[in-house]
């Protein structure tokens, strides 16, 4: 930091001297810049760190270079011929805009944009959590946009960090009668899954119980169905001898996929193949959680339940 601000050629050389020698900059430089004071200072120091071709330390040194003054930032990095080294630096200056000053961030950003739609979904997914309230607020106050449609995404997205702040805010946007027992059911899952005692709070309160009751019970049959139905599959792997694997992904609303390989020339062989194959056949079917070993040989890993 003190060569940052008085002798950049001393810098750049030792940075390039600790470079050859495999130090990782990023992590030993993260705060590289930290001292300065003006934004000349800070493009002086990002001109001569592009010498090392090391696009770690530029992140670093344009997270505080965003604080003190985010459209010079800007400005020099469109000047930069490179469109995959730009966009990703940019990206850099957005986020830490955008922790740092969300509304004048978010106002720029949207003016500057060719695409609104897509620029609108990345603020909404930057916006900083403990500044929640204000994301409401600036998306109300859009002009030519349906705000409704942004806000319930932005809730959406909120509802596994801060159910609560979701709660009170519903009556802020239009929902139909599907789309709010959706909202409450997840929410209700929520609940469950922090506290009990909560759950149990929130099931009595909203007007959807007997929707969200019903939804869990069915979500339990079809959970019993699935269980049924690889027990029946894993009784026939069972039978084959040798080196052999059985995989399993399990995923939301009764959804799963599997592959079991068997006769292969090592446990590790059998293991991998039948990861590899249920892989392909979770994304096919749109499985959210990954594929693990359910059995290697005949010994099960874990159980499944209901």
């Amino acid at each position: 930091n003190v060569l940052a601000k008085e002798d950049l050629t001393l810098l750049i050389d030792t940075l390039a001297q600790f470079k050859e020698m495999g130090a990782d900059l990023e992590n030993s430089f993260n705060l590289m810049g930290y001292e300065l004071d003006t934004s000349e200072e800070y493009l002086n120091l990002f001109n001569e760190l592009r010498r090392l071709d090391d696009m770690s330390i530029l992140h670093s040194v344009m997270i505080n270079w965003a604080k003190t003054s985010p459209t010079d930032v800007l400005e020099r990095l469109n000047q930069i011929e490179d469109n995959a080294e730009r966009k990703e630096l940019s990206r850099t200056v957005f986020y830490s805009w955008m922790r740092k000053s969300p509304e004048i961030a978010a106002d720029y950003f949207l003016a500057e944009a060719a695409n609104k739609v897509e620029i609108l979904k990345d603020i909404m997914r930057a916006w900083p959590e403990d500044r929640a309230s204000d994301a409401l607020v600036w998306i109300s106050s859009q002009s030519n946009i349906d705000a409704n449609r942004y806000k319930i995404d932005y809730l959406q997205r909120l509802s596994y960090i801060k159910p609560n702040f979701v709660l009170a805010n519903l009556t802020s946007i239009n929902l139909d009668k599907d789309e709010e027992v959706a909202f409450h059911r997840n929410l209700y899952n929520i609940f469950k899954r922090k506290s009990s005692k909560d759950a149990a709070q929130f099931l009595n309160t909203t007007p959807f119980k007997d929707e969200i009751l019903g939804i869990a019970t069915e979500q339990e049959n079809s959970d019993e169905n699935r269980v049924a139905k690889i027990n029946q599959v894993f009784n026939k792997y069972f039978d084959f001898k040798y080196k052999k694997a059985f995989a399993l992904a399990l995923g939301a609303n009764g959804t799963y996929a599997y592959s079991y390989v068997v006769n292969k020339p090592s446990q590790n062989e059998a293991n991998q193949l039948a990861l590899s194959r249920c892989e392909k056949y979770r994304y096919r079917h749109n499985v959210d959680n990954a594929c693990e070993i359910y059995a290697e040989g005949d010994v099960k890993m874990f159980n499944l339940m209901p």
